[in-house]
């Protein structure tokens, strides 16, 4: 072996530098016809954006036809640029021509796409479908069945998605069953939950007493945790309803004030606060403005601010000096509520003239940004 190596060696040398070579220029080639596919991929991909854009534009406003539109769709990938410009436009369009716009997601290599990530088994291609779905006019009945069922999906994101696409096309029951899987499921984002609760109740009012009762026995259950119920109680006061003030003051007259967790006190007071219920001000007054939770403190100092009684002001003028800045703020911006107040004559004993000007001039102008608006 040793003599065939001594014989051949500088032969077998030449031969692996020949092969490293060749090798070297193979690599080299491959990278510059795979860098030149990538600069034509992505120069067709910005000529093809431009071109379906400007049929998309075209289409939503009468020009053309949805034909018209798919003659220039050559790829599968030309579909996926469509659905992109088709988001873009989505929430700047309304009326004809946002039905116009939601025309483009049936075409049918559009539907079959998402129907076969639908049946995928990945929670992230599922969600994708889901979220396509929600955005269609109709959907085939049996997928019902399925969303309710992937509602509860511990993935946030498929949970979220199966839920939005049945507040579009499910029943009473079956979003019923929807929002109180999402609830459940603590992995889904506060924002996320909120969404959800608002698409629910944008159908108009017809549903409205049927949305209340859902929200009440999700909260009389007392089986979520306590940052959802906190949510619900908010959705109930911002989205003002009216038929639900009288469950929730029986639900705070059950409340163990010093065991209930801040979040659904600050939820509840702020609630009982704008529905302008008086019946708790005494608490307000007496233990909430004391509490150790500065958040449960702010919401105190908020609340008095929408009733305005005279018994408050001196309580709220102390609440100036709290030690949390967000107390201060709400205190603050309350005082300024009481018509004969101007916070400039203001001068809590316990901050200087800086932090207080500061202070009053952050409320002021909020004041003025909402006059404004």
């Amino acid at each position: 072996m040793i003599d065939l190596f001594n014989r051949y060696g500088e032969q077998f040398m030449q031969l692996m530098l020949v092969a490293l070579l060749i090798l070297t220029v193979l690599v080299l080639i491959i990278a510059f016809v795979r860098r030149w596919q990538l600069r034509n991929e992505e120069l067709y991909r910005k000529n093809k954006s431009e071109e379906i854009s400007r049929d998309v534009i075209r289409y939503v406003s009468g020009e053309i036809e949805i034909n018209d539109v798919e003659k220039i769709l050559k790829r599968q990938n030309d579909y996926i640029i469509l659905l992109e410009q088709v988001r873009l436009l989505d929430k700047s369009l309304e009326g004809k021509e946002n039905e116009r716009l939601q025309g483009l997601m049936n075409l049918d290599k559009i539907r079959k796409h998402f129907e076969k990530r639908f049946d995928s088994g990945d929670p992230i291609l599922q969600a994708k479908a889901c979220l396509y779905f929600a955005k269609k006019a109709e959907i085939p009945v049996p997928y019902i069945a399925r969303l309710v069922d992937l509602s509860a999906n511990k993935n946030p994101l498929l949970s979220y998605a199966a839920t939005s696409a049945l507040m579009a096309h499910g029943g009473m029951k079956h979003k019923s069953i929807a929002i109180k899987n999402v609830l459940k499921n603590q992995r889904v984002s506060e924002m996320a939950v909120s969404d959800l609760l608002v698409q629910l109740t944008k159908y108009g009012n017809e549903h409205r007493d049927e949305e209340a009762f859902l929200f009440m026995s999700l909260i009389d259950d007392k089986e979520l945790e306590p940052n959802r119920t906190a949510i619900i109680i908010r959705i109930l006061h911002e989205l003002e309803y009216h038929s639900t003030v009288d469950f929730l003051l029986n639900y705070y007259d059950k409340l163990d004030l010093n065991k209930t967790e801040p979040e659904i006190l600050k939820a509840i007071l702020d609630a009982l606060s704008k529905f302008g219920r008086e019946e708790i001000i005494d608490d307000i007054h007496q233990k909430f403005t004391r509490s150790k939770e500065p958040v449960i403190r702010e919401a105190a100092a908020k609340s008095l601010g929408f009733f305005r009684k005279k018994e408050s002001f001196p309580i709220l003028q102390t609440m100036l000096n709290d030690l949390d800045y967000m107390v201060r703020f709400e205190a603050a911006r309350s005082l300024s509520q009481y018509g004969n107040v101007d916070l400039k004559t203001i001068s809590p004993p316990g901050l200087s003239d800086k932090e207080w000007n500061d202070l009053a001039g952050e409320v002021l102008a909020e004041s003025e940004s909402h006059q404004n608006n």
